[in-house]
């Protein structure tokens, strides 16, 4: 009981006295300790959150602008990574109009004759453009794996990508030689034999 006793007795001295500081000093070396109270707290005074609010404002700002400045230093990575993701919009886009013109087609009475005439290319040409990209989508998803996919696929478009990935270069070029393959193959089927029978 006379502990208890104590320990409240203490407990009211300490909570009257304000929180001080206490360091460490050395005279003559000897340690001694040192208290110093003060009244406010040091991070609470009106500088201290003009200090903390200019900061968190400039800091702000630089998120803001840190696409600028990736732009400005990192020129053709930035126009990658930009070229990715919209890929990744109009790819998503095309799959959600996909499954619509299944489910249309799917439903009583659907058939091909309501189908404009992109529709029906999306209809043939999605399910063979999502096995294609699905291997990168999925890799890119994974924690820090979009740095070694990204330079990968891009250094191989044609074949690990579809046309939503492609650069207008891109796309051009490859449409290109996608016409001179078909022509290729047509020339024989019209060529006119120089002796005639």
């Amino acid at each position: 009981m006379a502990l208890s006793l104590t320990l409240r007795t203490s407990r009211a001295v300490l909570s009257k006295y304000k929180p001080s500081l206490l360091y460490l000093s050395y005279s003559d070396g000897v340690q001694v300790q040192r208290r110093y109270s003060h009244g406010k707290s040091v991070y609470k005074t009106e500088e201290a959150k003009k200090i903390r609010f200019y900061i968190l404002n400039r800091f702000i700002e630089y998120l803001k602008n840190y696409d600028k400045i990736l732009e400005k230093n990192f020129p053709t990575t930035m126009k990658t990574y930009r070229t990715f993701t919209d890929g990744i919009k109009y790819f998503s886009l095309d799959t959600v109009e996909y499954f619509k013109i299944v489910m249309m087609l799917n439903t009583a009475g659907g058939n091909y004759s309501k189908l404009l005439r992109r529709e029906i290319e999306l209809y043939h040409q999605m399910p063979k453009d999502m096995i294609k990209v699905a291997p990168t989508l999925i890799f890119s998803a994974l924690p820090f794996a979009l740095y070694f996919v990204l330079p990968l696929v891009y250094a191989l478009p044609k074949q690990l990508l579809t046309s939503h990935f492609w650069t207008p270069e891109q796309r051009e070029q490859f449409q290109i030689a996608y016409l001179k393959d078909r022509l290729l193959h047509n020339r024989q089927a019209f060529t006119i034999p120089n002796k005639f029978p």
